[in-house]
């Protein structure tokens, strides 16, 4: 039974008005301002509808940091009301970190709805056109955002993701991908998947192929998989 006095922590006033506090800090002109708000609520695990459109919103402002913060705290929250807006920012965001960023946010979510925007970050090399001006002899954040779009693809376990990986892997020009890759595969429930990897360990051209085939198939999915074709 309730105690007398106390208030359920959702009715908390003291936490209310906190809460309150820190959302008018949003609007402020001072953006290290805006960033230790969007901090805070996350902190308190705020994730009531008006407090995600407004963070959702910030996802436009003018300054990366607080942009960045906002997709942290977007993936932390675990609501789905956020997948849209972090999309939004995956396909659109010139700051790389920020993209990454939502790319890990849309993978904690696990959103079906970001598949077909990660399968395209994989096909297209992370949107390299969006990445601001990169020196000749640097690497834009647009690989990392492949990279950790394969990787996303595999924690959601869509099996629309498993053709556009074969097609990656199949590509000697992504060979960096592959160790990846073919985990990510083994995390799909895809026949064409386990197709690929028994392939692989069966006729891969390079033995490090053949080796990372078999430790995708010794995964706790793939290990049923080569255990089945013995037995057929």
């Amino acid at each position: 039974m309730q105690q007398a006095g106390r208030q359920p922590v959702d009715q908390d006033p003291r936490r209310d008005a906190v809460i309150r506090t820190l959302r008018g800090v949003l609007d402020r002109d001072n953006s290290l301002s805006r960033c230790c708000a969007v901090r805070a609520l996350g902190r308190l695990r705020v994730d009531d509808p008006d407090t995600l459109r407004r963070l959702s919103a910030l996802l436009h402002d003018a300054d990366p940091d607080v942009r960045l913060d906002v997709v942290v705290i977007l993936g932390r929250l675990g609501q789905l009301e956020a997948v849209a807006p972090l999309i939004e920012s995956l396909l659109s965001d010139p700051e790389g970190e920020v993209r990454i960023e939502a790319v890990r946010a849309l993978a904690k979510l696990g959103a079906t709805q970001a598949v077909e925007p990660l399968i395209r970050c994989l096909r297209e090399d992370g949107l390299p056109e969006l990445d601001l001006s990169v020196d000749d002899m640097e690497f834009g954040d647009s690989l990392e955002v492949q990279s950790q779009a394969l990787n996303a693809l595999g924690r959601i376990g869509d099996r629309r993701a498993t053709m556009p990986v074969v097609d990656i892997l199949s590509d000697p020009d992504y060979e960096d991908l592959q160790e990846n890759g073919f985990e990510v595969l083994s995390q799909l429930d895809d026949a064409r998947a386990r197709t690929f990897l028994l392939e692989q360990l069966a006729r891969g051209v390079k033995p490090l192929a053949r080796r990372r085939a078999a430790q995708a198939l010794a995964a706790p999915r793939g290990a049923k998989v080569a255990r089945a074709r013995r037995e057929s």
